[in-house]
């Protein structure tokens, strides 16, 4: 399907593409790679979730009248077609990978929409996707036009983002994976030096999600080991090692303006 034709431009990147930095994630074969709008997802048709989720985010908010959809849409492009019902009564909330509002306000409508296509999907507790979760989500992308965010005053930043299996959890009854924790990646390539930084999270995908966004932060190299993926593969050895071995000490500052 071709983008809108009221949709940005793909930036010209020599390393990456539209939806990444640096390399599709490695390491998983198996996965089937489904490309949307705004952005692409490796899908685990084992444990019918998407194992990772990919985007980028320009900081120009081009789109204002944000809505949400009611329901949630099957996607028919995978074997496993989560449907909505299948989380009815679960406990679980529908946890975007690519957010709504993120994708909707640079992207437009109908980039939006396939956000809630249940490809899009993973398990979340209520406390996890309506807390810490969706208050990441605003810190990189902000939840209104005028609000401050990292993509804003980074001109635009790159997510790949996804679940994390480290504990047996019982599945829904749909066969549905329920992972024990969830993690995002936020890359910024500093548009004079080509300089790389990145922030890391992983968080439990647990009853009370508690703490502060830093309490989270991680290295890239715990989540490649937890998930058996291989993130930014492309960089030179040397930059791919110092960028995935680094655990931030803080978050990046939010600009008022």
């Amino acid at each position: 399907m071709p983008p809108p034709a009221d949709a940005p431009a793909p930036p010209a990147k020599p390393l990456g593409g539209r939806f990444v930095y640096a390399g599709v994630p490695a390491g998983r074969p198996e996965l089937r790679i489904l490309e949307n709008l705004a952005f692409l997802i490796g899908y685990d048709e084992d444990r019918r979730n998407p194992a990772w989720v990919a985007y980028r985010l320009p900081g120009e908010v081009r789109f204002t009248e944000h809505t949400r959809p009611s329901r949630f849409r099957a996607d028919d492009r995978t074997e496993a077609r989560v449907r909505h019902e299948d989380y009815t009564n679960s406990g679980f909330d529908r946890g975007h990978m690519a957010p709504s509002y993120a994708i909707y306000s640079r992207f437009g409508k109908e980039a939006q929409l396939e956000t809630f296509l249940m490809s899009n999907i993973c398990p979340q507790t209520p406390n996890l996707n309506r807390g810490r979760w969706g208050q990441l989500e605003s810190r990189i992308s902000g939840h209104r036009p005028d609000a401050p965010s990292w993509s804003k005053d980074n001109k635009e930043v790159w997510i790949v983002l996804g679940p994390i299996y480290a504990e047996a959890r019982t599945p829904l009854p749909s066969r549905v994976a329920v992972p024990s924790h969830c993690f995002m990646i936020v890359l910024d390539e500093d548009e004079e030096t080509a300089a790389l930084r990145a922030l890391a999270f992983m968080m439990p995908n647990a009853e009370q999600v508690d703490g502060n966004l830093e309490d989270y932060l991680t290295s890239i190299d715990e989540i490649e080991l937890h998930t058996g993926l291989d993130f930014f593969w492309e960089l030179e050895d040397p930059i791919e090692t110092v960028l995935e071995m680094e655990t931030a000490e803080q978050l990046w500052p939010v600009s008022s303006n």
